[in-house]
């Protein structure tokens, strides 16, 4: 019995031309333009989906939605004072008495890796650290997650020196850029798995609060900057020593700085023209994203994330600047902790964390279970709704085959995507048509008269809608923007022999070659689990891909 996906309306365009289409308001929640098929030959299997229907299912997916926070203490004297805290079998501890299991956390698929180098302030790592931080990363690898990785120096704060008592609670900043020159290897090895690096290693926590070493100290009055170099440095070691992954800033005011951009209020940075990709991913504009480490805490300015005080000029132009760059970057947040929590904040019909959520373009929050705003989200059943709004949701809303849709055969497809989600895609990676054997699940990519699959419509943002050609010869599915549709085409020659039960899917894993196999780092589109379209994983099989959305069954 055949399955299979595709157009309640006919499509807008050829594959091989393109032409304007205004859409209303209702066609960016509907159907798609009205149109013809490619050749009145080809369109053979004009079929209507009734299946393609958005699951309000939440769907576990890479590089996206809660955290769970992970703190891995260097720190002898903590076990001195805190015995029940036992050391692991990897010499250090955490805040599992020594039991980091990753894989325990189901809730999610990212996990914060917080390093305190208590015990390295004045000296540089040795094997034994290093090889604990290197496990660390094999446990995160090994559990199918990837890690926001922050290291600090230091985990008392204010008048709470227990542990700081007769030294400098921050290294200096020659040690910080030593360390990171040490594990620079190590988070080039395990940078697959490395979903961000948040800008620590200055002030208790990593948060650049609380500074002790006058190097780190700056000052800035609105208008004119000084003494920021020890921090620019920082930064700079940071990109360094992860290259083709971003690194997040505590405050947007930050990454001004860092660019020297003290006081100029038309920020370059606010606008796709300047932040379109791939061009240029290298370059810090493109690198440097935001997380706020007191979600929903402060009513003005979420104590110091977007400005000083209430007052402050900068903090609406900082929010601007945040909302317009984390459409393209990756940016989070930790839920604020009892003592901060506002009474006010508490109220989630006038302060919805998933309109929150989307405003920022937020993909990433720690899942905070001991808040009291958080089991509130949760006692208020929001919690489903946070995790269905962070990050990408993909949306498959169109498929078509276009063709004699048998065994040797070349045909078209044309498909669309739309992204629910509160942000996009943050890392490229590909997209592929695959054929999967119902007898023995061999999966194998269709060869492609085109390359790969390819841009074919892009709708931008607003009620009227302009669509165009994509420019490059690859799918970036980072483009699909939240609340936006994207065509993508292709032409595939299926394979000679077709046996029922086999099918057709639509592949997005990782870039990193060692994690195709791994369905964990695998889109999944969050369709309905109907007609044609299934969500298939063979991790208990020896095959070189796994995670496939089919679209087509024969």
């Amino acid at each position: 019995m055949k399955h299979y996906l595709n157009l309640t309306l006919a499509l807008a365009a050829t594959l091989c031309a393109c032409q304007q289409v205004e859409l209303d308001e209702n066609s960016l929640t509907g159907g798609l333009p009205q149109a013809e098929a490619v050749s009145d030959d080809d369109a053979t299997k004009s079929y209507t989906a009734s299946d393609l229907a958005l699951t309000s299912d939440w769907i576990r997916n890479p590089e996206k939605g809660l955290y769970k926070h992970y703190e891995i203490y260097f720190d002898l004297q903590m076990h001195l004072n805190h015995p029940d805290w036992a050391l692991n079998s990897d010499g250090i501890s955490d805040l599992d008495s020594g039991s980091y299991n990753f894989a325990s956390y189901t809730d999610g698929t990212l996990v914060l890796t917080l390093f305190y180098l208590v015990d390295y302030r004045t000296k540089d790592l040795d094997s034994k650290a290093l090889n604990a931080i290197e496990k660390t990363f094999q446990k995160v690898r090994a559990a199918g997650k990837k890690a926001i990785v922050r290291i600090a120096y230091s985990h008392t704060a204010g008048s709470d020196a227990t542990y700081d008592s007769g030294q400098p609670r921050d290294a200096s900043l020659s040690q910080i850029q030593a360390h990171l020159n040490q594990m620079s290897s190590i988070l080039d090895n395990y940078k697959d798995v490395i979903y961000l690096v948040q800008a620590g290693c200055i002030g208790t926590y990593g948060e650049w609060y609380y500074i002790s070493r006058s190097e780190f100290n700056y000052s800035y009055d609105g208008s004119s900057l000084s003494g920021f170099s020890g921090r620019k440095d920082v930064i700079t070691a940071l990109l360094n020593a992860v290259p083709g992954r971003q690194v997040g800033l505590r405050t947007p005011n930050f990454k001004r700085f860092y660019l020297n951009k003290k006081s100029d209020y038309q920020y370059p940075l606010n606008s796709y023209a300047t932040l379109s990709r791939p061009n240029a991913e290298g370059d810090a504009h493109y690198r440097l994203a935001f997380f706020n480490d007191v979600f929903m805490c402060d009513k003005y300015d979420e104590m110091g994330t977007f400005g000083r005080y209430s007052s402050d000029p900068e903090i609406s132009f900082n929010k601007q600047m945040w909302k317009d760059q984390a459409a393209f970057l990756a940016v989070g947040g930790e839920t604020a902790n009892n003592g901060s929590t506002q009474p006010y904040m508490k109220d989630v019909n006038t302060y919805d964390p998933v309109s929150y959520i989307k405003q920022y373009h937020m993909s990433y929050l720690h899942q905070r279970t001991n808040s009291d705003m958080y089991t509130y989200w949760q006692g208020q059943g929001k919690e489903k709704d946070i995790k269905n709004a962070l990050g990408y949701r993909l949306w498959l809303t169109n498929f078509k085959i276009s063709g004699t849709v048998s065994a040797g055969k070349t045909v078209n497809m044309i498909f669309s995507i739309k992204n629910n989600g509160a942000a996009p895609v943050i890392y490229k990676r590909p997209m592929k048509i695959v054929f999967i054997r119902n007898s023995d699940k061999k999966v194998t990519e269709l060869a492609s008269t085109t390359g790969s699959v390819s841009n074919y419509i892009f709708f931008s943002q607003g009620n009227t809608q302009t669509t165009q050609h994509g420019s490059t010869d690859y799918a970036d599915i980072r483009q699909v923007a939240p609340n936006q549709y994207k065509y993508f085409t292709c032409q595939v020659t299926l394979p000679s022999n077709i046996s029922s039960g086999d099918m057709i899917a639509i592949w997005m894993p990782d870039q990193a070659s060692n994690l195709r196999n791994r369905k964990e780092y695998s889109i999944r589109l969050c369709n309905k689990q109907q007609g044609g379209f299934k969500w298939q994983d063979y991790a208990d099989r020896d095959n070189t891909m796994a995670g496939f959305n089919t679209v087509y069954t024969f």
